[in-house]
């Protein structure tokens, strides 16, 4: 059986930020296997600033010594060989950026939505196979019958809803099959819970007669009865405590987000808009590449550019800074509410093994 314990942390030896396993033969955090990793593909040579080569590197300092960064990755043993016919960094960077480039004719809500639909299918052939092998109970429903989930449900789930949003947003923006692994995770690291707040916010508007919140496109959450999110035969130790966790989490919840459905009921164009806008929300302590956060910020703009346009000539608004300023809240309180399932997400990750061998889903759940 699974036990909530405490995992004992063990640090980066370059910056010390705590780490779960090791990369590229150390003790290493994302950020720093990323920065050696694409130092040596590029052949790099760094100058101290201070030129002593003693400089103390800080994990989050705006201007940090790379040179003592890399020599200090190459004192604790970190090695990297480039694999033969592998691009050079400038290669990359060149295939990044011209992936990468936003075509300003090209509406980025329809390219959502025509990749979000293409997914939905293959969703819900998925789920339903779920929702049989683990017998879920099915709430009947004059809008739509759905399924009562489970954490043994979500955790057989999980992987396959993972793959489906990476591959959603490689099929939009094609740059990103060019990253690098450790940097490709650290976009995803803090996206998949957003993802799954701002659908299960859009899609539970069709059963506020219930109280119900959609976990994904054919299960739920049942509210009146949230301990049999841990059901009794599931092999985990200290049930009470686990469901004493799994409340906690849900009064956060719905402290963010009961109060939105105050709010009037957001357009299928606008819950594409925050699927993309929580795609952008782009942590600057990641150490990403400079083109992958310009990026970011361009793609924002186009998406508020183009809500404007559909405000403006769809729906006809004069004044819709009301209707921004109302969605903009729910941005805030989904993305909140999504970093909590992030950190829910860890902890079942931590105890059933969501990764299952893929490599990238393990850097994933590894920060």
């Amino acid at each position: 059986p699974f036990t909530i314990v405490d995992m004992e942390k063990k640090i980066c030896l370059i910056c010390t930020v705590p780490i779960d396993f090791l990369r590229l033969g150390i003790l290493a955090c994302r950020a720093c296997a990323a920065f050696f990793k694409r130092s040596i593909i590029a052949g790099k040579k760094y100058v101290c600033r201070r030129g002593d080569g003693k400089c103390v590197f800080r994990k989050h300092e705006k201007y940090m010594c790379r040179s003592c960064r890399f020599d200090k990755c190459v004192e604790s043993g970190m090695e990297y060989s480039r694999p033969v016919g592998e691009n050079s960094e400038k290669e990359e960077d060149e295939e990044i950026q011209a992936c990468s480039s936003i075509n300003n004719h090209e509406s980025l809500l329809n390219r959502i939505k025509w990749a979000y639909q293409e997914s939905y299918e293959r969703r819900v052939k998925h789920e339903e196979k779920v929702a049989i092998l683990h017998n879920l109970r099915k709430l009947e429903h004059p809008y739509k019958d759905v399924f009562v989930s489970n954490m043994s449900s979500l955790n057989d789930m999980f992987p396959d809803l993972a793959r489906e949003i990476i591959a959603m947003f490689e099929q939009m923006f094609p740059f990103m099959e060019k990253l690098i692994t450790e940097d490709k995770a650290a976009l995803f690291q803090n996206y998949f819970g957003k993802f799954s707040i701002i659908e299960g916010f859009y899609l539970t508007y069709n059963y506020v007669d219930i109280n119900i919140f959609m976990s994904s496109l054919l299960t739920c959450v049942d509210c009146d009865n949230v301990n049999q999110w841990i059901r009794d035969e599931d092999q985990v130790e200290r049930k009470a405590e686990f469901r004493t966790i799994v409340n906690c989490y849900a009064e956060d919840y719905d402290e963010l987000l009961l109060p939105l459905y105050l709010y009037e009921q957001i357009s299928e164009r606008e819950f594409f808009a925050l699927i993309i806008l929580a795609f952008c929300d782009v942590d600057l302590s990641l150490d990403l590449p400079d083109e992958v956060v310009e990026f970011a910020e361009k793609t924002r703009k186009k998406v508020f550019d183009e809500l404007q346009d559909y405000y403006r000539f769809e729906l006809e608004l004069t004044d819709y800074s009301k209707r921004l300023g109302n969605l903009m809240t729910i941005a805030q309180s989904t993305s909140q509410a999504g970093n909590l399932l992030n950190g829910e997400y860890r902890t079942y990750s931590a105890l059933f093994g969501f990764h299952s061998g893929d490599t990238l889903l393990r850097e994933i759940f590894s920060q």
